[in-house]
């Protein structure tokens, strides 16, 4: 049972902190660059470019939201990097996520 547990917590960690940061990472970069594009390109309607430009800022916050919560959550539960200092800091954001699930 125990090398089950050990393995789940090193899947849980390549996942959720690995993996998921990539994605975030590329995400936020994409959408950084389709702001950029679309902040000078006159080309398309003046409603849709705007529509577009804030779509991609909502889901940058979005991810950056989702990158800090979900992936910093699971990497100071459980990599052992982080002090006990830092653990308890986190804290509120613990309980925050608790009560929106």
């Amino acid at each position: 049972m125990s090398s089950f547990v050990s393995a789940f917590v090193q899947y849980k960690i390549v996942v959720e902190v690995y993996v998921t940061g990539a994605l975030c990472a590329f995400g936020i970069a994409g959408n950084v660059l389709s702001i950029v594009i679309l902040g000078p390109d006159r080309t398309i309607r003046r409603t849709t470019g705007f529509l577009m430009q804030m779509l991609a800022v909502a889901d940058a916050a979005y991810l950056v939201s989702f990158l800090s919560a979900r992936t910093l959550n699971t990497a100071v539960q459980e990599i052992d990097w982080f002090s006990e200092s830092v653990r308890y800091r986190w804290s509120y954001v613990v309980v925050h996520l608790s009560r929106v699930r």
